[in-house]
């Protein structure tokens, strides 16, 4: 449902509106709309005027810290999550540490830059890991490496696996130039707004 905001001129999504059918809300790519929102989060927050910006990012946390230990607040390690939760429960507590060097871009620019190639973990997610993992973290492994766009509502990635071939267990080859969408990128959803959803479907 689209809600008009009188004031800005911008229409804001009602997400409510997916789960007037709970049976329903259960079969929605949740995953897969987060991280296309993380990427369009991302990519507006390297223009220069941008001030803010939107999407997962405790996803791209997590991110760092499994695949850059010098810089998450204590290794973990093959730690499980805890019962019946996703891989990101590992990280639970570290959440609330004391030690997290919150607010502090000079320590993780430093960190960045004397990093060396080995203290980099390629392949965090393990077999051995992902069978002490609920089984609704690894459905749908068929389709992980997926060259599909991703879709929430006015925005679409595109999904590119074949940059972080080395986490799947594969060799990494130098990666195609970028296949991001260049008509739907950047793009509002406004009244007259493109219907994405309807362009992209699969037949």
């Amino acid at each position: 449902m689209l809600v008009p905001n009188e004031s800005s001129g911008r229409v804001h999504l009602c997400y409510l509106e997916l789960l007037r059918d709970l049976r329903a809300a259960g079969q929605y790519s949740r995953g897969s709309a987060g991280l296309g929102t993380l990427y369009r989060g991302l990519c507006h927050l390297l223009e220069s005027n941008s001030k803010d910006a939107g999407g997962f990012f405790i996803l791209l946390q997590v991110w760092a810290w499994e695949r850059l230990p010098y810089i998450a607040p204590g290794r973990v390690g093959d730690r499980p999550p805890r019962q019946g939760a996703a891989l990101m429960g590992r990280w639970d507590d570290k959440f609330h540490s004391p030690d997290l060097a919150t607010h502090k871009v000079g320590h993780y620019r430093h960190s960045l830059d004397m990093q060396k190639p080995d203290e980099v973990i390629w392949q965090p997610y393990k077999d051995s890991l992902i069978e002490l993992m609920p089984p609704f973290c690894s459905a749908g492994r068929n389709i992980w490496r997926a060259k599909v766009p991703l879709i929430n509502f006015n925005i679409v990635e595109m999904h590119q696996p074949e940059r972080v071939m080395r986490q799947f267990g594969y060799r990494q080859l130098p990666p195609e130039p970028s296949r991001a969408p260049d008509r739907s990128h950047g793009m509002e959803m406004k009244k007259q707004s493109h219907n994405w959803t309807d362009e992209h479907r699969v037949m």
